[in-house]
């Protein structure tokens, strides 16, 4: 049990950090997220939770750019996650579009944290390259997506959620860095199984 605290508190550390990287672009939102997503994940490896190493498919969509509104489009997703995990960490694989010609496709990590049997808290983070087309310039191509999305766990095993990502490069690639943040509905479904 201490080993697992330490290693806890340690991925916390690192969430916040990056998320600390993030938040002079948008301080409130992300430092509310990396909050939020470090508390989960906390929890959730302290905790006795049950796994659940199937495979999903998730189909999302939503409102881009949604806190600044400055270059607002519709957006939609689709993400892979195969049925292994590492600990308690499931491998993402995603592709997205906007409304006005944004692409994006990612690669990380996701962390389910069941609370009850039917909710499921799960954040993300996975690196990002982008291609801006008619939509928001990022000030990079290469940026990373943190999310962080609440599902409720049908009979079937599908999920219907809603969540929110935070898109950006942290500066990391020179100052021009608005960052872009979209809510989102999503429906997940189990499959091969």
């Amino acid at each position: 049990m201490r080993k697992t605290f330490w290693t806890a508190l340690a991925i916390s550390a690192v969430l916040a950090s990056g998320v600390a990287s993030q938040a002079q672009a948008r301080a409130q939102q992300v430092w509310g997220m990396g909050i939020a997503a470090s508390a989960i994940a906390l929890y959730g490896l302290i905790a006795d939770q049950e796994r659940d190493d199937g495979n999903y498919a998730t189909l999302g969509g939503g409102w881009y750019d949604a806190i600044d509104t400055v270059d607002e489009a519709g957006e939609a997703h689709l993400e892979f996650r195969p049925g292994v995990s590492i600990w308690k960490l499931q491998p993402l694989l995603g592709v997205g579009v906007t409304t006005d010609g944004s692409v994006m496709a990612y690669a990380g990590g996701r962390f389910d944290v069941f609370l009850g049997d039917d909710l499921v808290l799960s954040p993300s983070l996975a690196p990002a390259v982008y291609a801006e087309g008619d939509g928001k310039d990022l000030g990079s191509n290469v940026v990373l997506r943190f999310a962080i999305d609440a599902q409720y766990k049908l009979e079937n095993d599908s999920r219907v959620g809603l969540g929110m990502y935070h898109m950006s490069h942290g500066n990391v690639f020179g100052d021009d860095n608005p960052g872009v943040d979209t809510l989102f509905l999503s429906y997940t479904i189990p499959f091969g199984r």
